[in-house]
């Protein structure tokens, strides 16, 4: 497990705060997350942040054990029961990317030819090859022992070996050995020049192959230590527009390609906020230009009676005058 800190020039002062963020290894093996840290901190220089780089299942165990604020991490049922349980406030999508089979160039089980999962499954079990996968705490590992759960398949062969370790390394032993893996494409983009044809992907693109990535909030009730307000700070700026298309554009620069795409915008719970709050708005609006209506309305009367004031006013003006002009006429006649 990997800690990352991130510090300013100057020792930390008292008015500097930490967030504490654990982190599934194949959203930061690319260097994504720190990206995102050090762009967060342009904006909020008062806010120090820890990454605690571990597989996805050991990030949530982290949390349970209240060493963090936050957790990125990609297994959705693993996610939703932290919630449940107690330990999460709330589980928001961040992004996504697409998993996939690897396997040698020349596709000897001829597996990029088929669309079906179940029957690549099937393939490659009755085939047997080399296949190597990752720790079993791995988030990519869960995803697919539930794609050999839903095949009925148990893949217990000999050949099929836990490298014990990330989707990083178990691509690299794959590469090594000519066996096949199943990772997610960004990490395979970020080592697309070490690996260069040895090992490709096969079998990509596929809806039951979507890879998301979320935030979790620890709550504070199970843990005092936890920092909600610096945990939620970060996630209104993940899931604004700006780090959204920095995550969009991630990847370009560096390797050419688009490792991940944004998915803020998926989320049900932050449409939904996002809906209530466009609705306060649009009332706010409305009720603002209701008041500005009803003002401009009694300033309209109060300009009309105004001016009927003063146009009486000065008829009674002229006619006192007229009536005195009179009086002096009179006057002078006799």
């Amino acid at each position: 497990m990997l800690a990352l800190l991130f510090l300013l020039a100057s020792a930390p002062s008292a008015a500097e705060q930490m967030l504490r963020i654990a982190v599934a290894t194949t959203a930061e093996e690319s260097g994504l997350v720190s990206y995102l840290v050090q762009e967060f901190r342009k904006s909020n220089p008062d806010v120090n942040v820890t990454l605690t780089i571990t597989g996805a299942i050991n990030a949530l165990q982290v949390a349970r054990n209240g060493a963090v604020d936050a957790v990125i991490t990609h297994h959705p049922a693993s996610e939703t029961l932290f919630v449940a349980e107690g330990y999460g406030l709330s589980r928001t999508l961040i992004m996504s990317n697409g998993f996939a089979f690897f396997g040698p160039p020349s596709d000897p089980l001829a597996l990029a030819t088929e669309t079906d999962i179940v029957r690549i499954l099937h393939k490659i079990a009755d085939a047997e090859p080399d296949f190597v996968v990752q720790g079993e705490n791995s988030g990519t590992f869960r995803k697919l022992q539930e794609l050999w759960v839903a095949a009925e398949i148990t893949p217990d062969w000999v050949g099929y070996e836990s490298t014990g370790s990330s989707s990083h390394a178990t691509l690299l032993a794959a590469a090594a050995s000519g066996a096949y893996t199943f990772a997610d494409m960004g990490t395979y983009f970020s080592l697309r020049a070490k690996l260069g044809d040895t090992v490709v992907p096969l079998v990509r693109d596929h809806k039951a192959l979507r890879n998301y990535y979320s935030y979790v909030v620890v709550n504070p009730v199970k843990f005092p230590g936890v920092n909600r307000v610096l945990a939620e700070r970060f996630l209104e700026w993940l899931v604004s527009d700006l780090a959204q298309s920095l995550i969009g554009d991630y990847g370009q620069a560096r390797f050419g390609v688009q490792l991940y795409e944004p998915a803020a915008h998926l989320d049900e719970a932050l449409r939904a906020m996002r809906a209530a709050k466009h609705l306060e708005d649009s009332q706010h609006f409305i009720y603002a230009l209701v008041s500005v209506a009803a003002l401009l309305t009694i300033l309209a009367v109060w300009a009309a009676v105004s001016f009927r004031m003063s146009a009486r006013l000065q008829a009674r003006t002229k006619a006192s005058e007229e009536r005195f002009s009179l009086a002096v006429a009179g006057s002078q006649d006799g």
